[in-house]
C-alpha cells in the first residue's frame, strides 16, 4: 500500500477536484477512488496501525446517521 500510494501521489496528477461532485464523466476518474485511498494511507502513516485500524472499527458506530464531529 505505502509503495502504491508513494506512486501515485508522485505521477503529478491534478488532485484538487470535487470529490463529492465529480460530474458524470469523471465519476470514475482517480480523482474519486484513488484521492480517498491515498487520504486513508496518510492517517495510517500518520497515526499508525493500531490507531488506524481502531478507527476503522469505531466510525461507523461512532457517525452513522450523520452525527456531527
Amino acid at each position: 500500500m505505502e509503495q502504491s500510494f508513494a506512486e501515485a501521489y508522485a505521477d503529478e496528477k491534478d488532485w484538487s477536484g470535487a470529490v463529492a461532485d465529480p460530474g458524470r464523466d469523471h465519476i470514475f476518474d482517480d480523482l474519486v477512488y484513488n484521492r480517498g485511498a491515498m487520504t486513508l494511507q496518510a492517517l495510517r502513516l500518520k497515526i499508525g496501525d493500531r490507531a488506524f485500524f481502531q478507527v476503522l472499527k469505531q466510525w461507523p458506530t461512532t457517525y452513522r446517521h450523520g452525527k456531527k464531529l
